[in-house]
């Protein structure tokens, strides 16, 4: 057994406490990157109307990381009002969806696919295929496709996790 002096424990515990911290400001990007607003999480709960399950999941995810206070849609709507930021829904119109692709999916498109996996898992969505993100990349998106939606919501939760600033 190693002897840990106090001072040591004193440090482990505000190691602990930043990474929680840090862990918590990647947990909210990414669930801001997926509901930038408000009116994009009723317009989700709407096209999943038949599912319940999956805002449920989504609204218990941000009460288990601390981001609200407790485990209802009020709190997740407050939660998404008081941090809403207009611009966050505006892309640059000088990159495509495929270029997003090409400069994560390192080395393929299907090297992202376990972690896609698990996050549509995590949140009781339909998981994520290496053809349907590969015709995404070429341009085929159908904005009426749930499934489609749905991609681009875990991709965006993805990258808010793996580059939360």
């Amino acid at each position: 057994m190693i002897a840990v002096k106090k001072s040591d424990r004193d440090v482990l515990k505000i190691r602990k406490k930043v990474m929680k911290e840090s862990e918590k400001h990647a947990e909210k990007n990414a669930l801001l990157g997926m509901f930038p607003s408000v009116n994009s999480f009723e317009a989700f709960e709407e096209d999943h109307i038949k599912s319940k399950l999956t805002s449920d999941s989504i609204i218990g995810h941000a009460f288990k990381t601390g981001l609200i206070r407790e485990s209802s849609r009020d709190a997740f709507l407050d939660f998404l009002s008081e941090n809403e930021n207009p611009d966050a829904s505006s892309l640059s119109e000088n990159i495509t969806f495929g270029e997003i692709i090409d400069f994560i999916a390192k080395p393929s498109v299907n090297a992202l696919l376990p972690h896609f996996s698990k996050i549509s898992e995590k949140f009781q969505m339909d998981e994520i295929n290496g053809p349907m993100l590969s015709r995404m990349k070429k341009g085929k998106f159908n904005p009426d496709s749930l499934k489609q939606c749905d991609t681009l919501r875990i991709l965006v939760y993805w990258i808010g996790k793996k580059y939360p600033d």
